[in-house]
């Protein structure tokens, strides 16, 4: 055959591919895009640069530096708790290093009264393995109700650190903007350029309203609240420059203010071995059999196998879940897997996380879950989980989860509760999983609308799931946002919807519809990662590690 008649007979097999070829940016993202760019129509995309270690400004530490410690796994049975336990102290009272843990298995349990199994309360600590296939750590008491296999966090620290104050709370001036950099006080907070403080805002009345959430609301939801670092402080001691901008509007009606809060941990690493849990014997593992005492359900209720609690700069690297020899089931954790709660700035990479027990309600079975600010997750794999991904609470903003894979969930990756505002799902893979940002009517404060201004980037779906038929549903409060899909399955669902009233509550309409573009075309979507590219924006062409 000659050689023009090939070329005639390859394009003509093709001509589709070749109309969908040609690259597209979103309306929301042109080129000359810069983090206050709106459109005509209010919307805009935030930053999310910010996300991960050091806000992405250097590379995670070494993965091969020097042992301050070496621990070797024994040949017998025995609990190693204590050993390790002394190694990660004794380390942390020195200043900070590496407990390294040799090839092999090392079992723990919480000791009686403890919160977790090892504690690190102690910054520039890292528990390194000699890799997920040499290292296992073994949790061997199946009673973790409300326990961590490993919990990352300062000693003695309060629950919900960041709502509170450590001294006298100063006022703002006026409001503080979304996407601002700068916030003005009504008087002088003493702060100096390198000090870490809160910025927030109440769920007061007006706020509740604001959201159409009157009568089913109320301020023990906590804050919108924003942990930030002073980059610079004017003269006079009323204008504050922030290192990161907030994610959502911090009006004074709603008692706006700036706060310092207890002492965070820094420069906490885990990384490379494996992790896993002893299943439960018992029995009563329905939905709500986590309430019910002499219950399996119960004895395993809101457990993690690892908590990142008030830690900044940290990082969990090349850890994956594990099934124990001796489980009888297919089961690597009890309850839950990752936690990352009111931290800011932790990596998440390299991590396989899988197969919990118990998937019932009440917060059970989640893969990982979201609970602070400009966290990212990149290039690891969670499936089989209740929840595969979930993001919680009012504080919960510029988080990322990026090149990453969802797979064979129970139920959606989601937004879960009160509105966790500007968040990324960044090229991300859904296999009979499905990310779903829509109102919830359910919780003993009732979730509602769960996030806004988030943005579903380039979503690459292999397969739907059965329940929900499309790899993207979104109904988010005000805008949110759907750009590029791809893959086998590519269905959005972004339909507002009446949310029925109920007693004195009125129904809600959750319009507009969030903004939609580019639905099985995100292939030759530009840029195919929303996250690396505005990465490179703000500093400049590095590689994806971070040089």
């Amino acid at each position: 055959m000659p050689r023009h008649t090939k070329l005639l007979v390859v394009f003509f097999c093709v001509p589709v591919a070749f109309a969908n070829a040609s690259p597209w940016r979103s309306e929301v993202y042109p080129i000359n895009w810069t983090p206050q760019h709106t459109d005509a129509e209010g919307r805009f995309l935030h930053d999310f640069s910010y996300a991960g270690y050091e806000s992405g400004q250097r590379p995670l530490p070494p993965a091969d530096s020097p042992a301050t410690v070496t621990l070797q796994a024994t040949d017998d049975e025995g609990d190693d708790t204590a050993r390790i336990q002394e190694a990660l102290d004794r380390v942390g009272e020195n200043g900070g290093g590496v407990v390294l843990l040799g090839p092999g298995t090392f079992r723990v349990a919480p000791p009686e009264g403890e919160r977790a199994a090892l504690h690190i309360t102690r910054s520039g600590v890292v528990l390194r393995g000699a890799g997920p296939e040499a290292t296992t750590i073994i949790n061997t008491d199946p009673n973790m109700r409300q326990r961590d296999v490993i919990r990352v966090a300062p000693p003695n620290t309060p629950s919900r650190v960041w709502l509170r104050a450590a001294g006298e709370p100063v006022p703002l001036a006026v409001d503080a903007e979304n996407r601002a950099t700068r916030v003005r006080l009504a008087k002088s907070a003493g702060v100096e350029a390198g000090d870490w403080i809160v910025l927030l805002a109440d769920a007061t009345d007006d706020f509740i309203a604001d959201h159409d959430m009157t009568g089913l609301w109320n301020p023990r939801m906590g804050a919108v609240a924003f942990y930030r670092r002073v980059a610079r402080v004017s003269s006079d001691g009323l204008n504050i420059e922030i290192d990161i901008p907030p994610r959502y509007p911090l009006p004074t009606r709603d008692n706006a203010r700036l706060q310092r809060t207890a002492p965070h941990l820094e420069q906490v690493g885990l990384e490379s071995f494996s992790i896993g849990m002893v299943e439960h014997p018992g029995e009563g593992f329905a939905a709500n059999d986590f309430r019910e005492e002499g219950t399996a359900a119960h004895e395993v209720h809101g457990a993690h196998l690892i908590t990142f609690y008030h830690t900044v700069n940290g990082w969990i690297r090349d850890i994956h879940t594990a099934r124990l020899e001796t489980n009888e089931n297919d089961i690597h954790m009890v309850s839950n897997g990752f936690l990352l709660h009111m931290s800011r700035n932790i990596t998440v990479t390299g991590c396989v996380v899988q197969k919990p027990q118990y998937k019932g309600a009440g917060g059970n079975g989640y893969g990982i879950t979201f609970s602070g600010s400009d966290c990212l997750v990149t290039d690891t794999r969670v499936t089989h989980a209740r929840h595969n991904f979930s993001f919680k609470s009012l504080w919960t903003s510029g988080n990322v989860v990026h090149r990453s894979r969802a797979e064979d969930a129970m139920l959606a990756s989601d937004f879960h509760m009160h509105l966790s505002p500007a968040n990324l799902f960044d090229a991300v893979t859904v296999n009979r999983d499905w990310l779903e940002a829509r109102y919830r009517p359910w919780g003993t404060i009732v979730h509602g609308h769960p996030t806004t201004q988030s943005v579903f980037w380039n979503t690459i779906g292999e397969a739907a799931h059965p329940r929900a038929g499309v790899v993207v549903d979104s109904r988010q409060f005000g805008w949110g946002y759907v750009i590029g899909t791809q893959g086998e399955a590519t269905g959005v669902r972004t339909r507002p919807v009446l949310v029925p009233g109920s007693g004195p509550h009125p129904a809600r309409d959750t319009s507009p519809e969030d903004f939609v573009e580019g639905i099985g075309q995100g292939a030759t979507l530009v840029p195919q990662s929303l996250y690396e590219d505005q990465l490179r924006r703000r500093l400049g062409p590095r590689d994806r590690s971070g040089r």
